[in-house]
């Protein structure tokens, strides 16, 4: 590690264990664009949603994943929109932007409103207390304050 620092250059043993543990991303040059993807999806075609969910899945996920911090909401909110593109692939306008910004802002969206439901679902379980009332629970015997009588 001293010598990376020292010389700015990785060390050879350690660039080649990092090229064999990561593969290289799958670039959209190799293949049929997204756009071309997007199109086959309209004649329900299985193999460009799988070819786009290779492509963006891991990227979909980060990113509902840091707006959730729940692992299920984040799953959720990426099956939800690739569901969404399955359904309705004529949503995307090449015109208006890329494939890659347009995915990632429905993501986006999609996992914000997901936090906010879920916020509302929480604040409604919890019951607010009277005027004047303490917001502690009144203590109940505990599990644990049973093993130790």
């Amino acid at each position: 590690m001293a010598d990376e620092a020292r010389s700015g250059l990785p060390r050879p043993d350690r660039a080649q264990n990092a090229a064999k543990s990561a593969p290289p991303a799958p670039s959209p040059a190799e293949g049929p664009s997204d756009a071309e993807l997007v199109r086959r999806l309209g004649n329900a075609d299985g193999a460009a949603l799988s070819q786009l969910y290779q492509r963006f899945g891991r990227p979909c996920y980060s990113l509902a994943r840091r707006i959730c911090a729940d692992e299920g909401l984040a799953e959720d909110v990426v099956q939800e929109v690739f569901l969404t593109l399955w359904r309705d692939p004529n949503r995307f306008d090449p015109s208006r932007g890329g494939f890659a910004t347009w995915l990632l802002t429905l993501i986006h969206h999609k996992a914000v409103d997901t936090v906010r439901k879920e916020s509302t679902i929480r604040r409604r379980m919890v019951a607010a207390p009277e005027a004047g009332e303490d917001w502690s629970p009144t203590p109940v015997p505990g599990a644990d304050q049973a093993a130790m009588a």
